[in-house]
């Protein structure tokens, strides 16, 4: 899940996955607050900040957990990952559309190669945002207009 992936659980993250199993219905979804709100020993929840949204975390992380990565992130993948990054970018029937999680959804879809499969959906947000990012690699462009 979001530890794995290492994706922040936001309300608004939890909601997006929880609707793309399909098997939930919008009240229920709107509910998930209230649900983990009623077990504290299990959830903890934390107030709006910092740009986030609700969070709802686990009180006990797990031991393996390699803390969240954001996708503002600071750039710290290795030039094999942007060459890597770069190569598949070339492919011409690649169409990227959306928003970042949608971006990154569609390239984990198309195969990722080798350089970019160990990578987290958290790391793989944050390195699309850092391929957007014009003070950055700007290895991408986005036109809000397509």
């Amino acid at each position: 899940g979001l530890y794995c992936d290492r994706a922040t659980p936001t309300l608004a993250e939890i909601h997006r996955r929880i609707r793309s199993l399909g098997c939930w219905e919008h009240c229920e979804v709107q509910a998930i607050t209230r649900l983990c709100a009623r077990a504290p020993d299990v959830y903890k929840l934390t107030p709006p900040s910092k740009g986030h949204s609700i969070r709802i975390l686990l009180r006990k992380e797990p031991a393996w957990f390699g803390g969240w990565v954001e996708p503002t992130t600071p750039d710290t993948f290795s030039a094999a990952v942007w060459q890597d990054f770069g190569n598949m970018l070339e492919n011409p029937s690649l169409t990227l559309k959306g928003c970042l999680i949608q971006v990154v959804i569609t390239l984990k879809n198309q195969g990722l190669p080798q350089g970019l499969r160990d990578l987290t959906l958290g790391e793989l947000r944050n390195l699309v945002h850092l391929a957007l990012d014009p003070k950055g690699k700007s290895v991408l462009t986005y036109d809000p207009l397509k």
